[in-house]
């Protein structure tokens, strides 16, 4: 689905609207070339969506040592919009300035959600929440702001809950090592309560 049928999907949630591109020199056209990539990327950085999850080796971009607290800094990918996660480390880090600052030195792994912008690449349940979204935040733009309430109740009641359970069960991951499963060790639920 292309971005102009996102806007679309949206701008009928509003009212009887729709725009043939995101170059129409209507108000609508306007308000979607305006938003539509604000409300995508919020709304991407918000979850790691498993469609925009990527990994990275960072350590070899080494740049100058920070100027306190962390002992190295390192370049995130230019098309990072959230570092998840620091693979395979339990080290302290941040990330200022698009800089990952940590006081580790080797193997620097990371997991990011990254920026795509192909919407053919957006899960089903991503384009509805988007499209949700959208529809909130044009509502007040183009219409008197009446149903923004009602699309942001849609959105986090019910078709975020839906979107997040069905990107959690894509995969199998592996068990991290701290879990383990009931029926091992000292308190197995088949012996315990017995």
């Amino acid at each position: 689905m292309g971005e102009v049928q996102i806007c679309n999907l949206a701008l009928m949630k509003v009212g009887n609207l729709s725009i043939t591109s995101l170059e129409d020199a209507t108000k609508e056209g306007r308000a979607c070339k305006l938003l539509y990539p604000l409300v995508r990327d919020e709304l991407m950085a918000s979850h790691p969506w498993n469609f925009a999850m990527s990994r990275a080796d960072i350590g070899a971009a080494l740049l100058a040592t920070p100027a306190f607290q962390w002992d190295y800094a390192y370049t995130v990918p230019g098309d990072c919009l959230r570092v998840w996660e620091f693979y395979g480390s339990t080290a302290e880090w941040v990330v200022e300035n698009g800089t990952f600052l940590t006081n580790e030195s080797e193997e620097i792994y990371i997991r990011y959600i990254k920026l795509i912008t192909d919407s053919s690449k957006f899960s089903p349940s991503f384009i509805s929440c988007l499209a949700t979204k959208l529809a909130a935040e044009l509502d007040g733009k183009l219409s008197d702001g009446k149903k923004r309430a009602s699309f942001l109740q849609e959105l986090y009641s019910r078709l975020l809950p839906d979107a997040y359970s069905l990107n959690a069960v894509e995969g199998n991951p592996p068990i991290h090592t701290d879990m383990q499963s009931l029926d091992k060790g000292n308190f197995s639920w088949q012996t315990e309560g017995r």
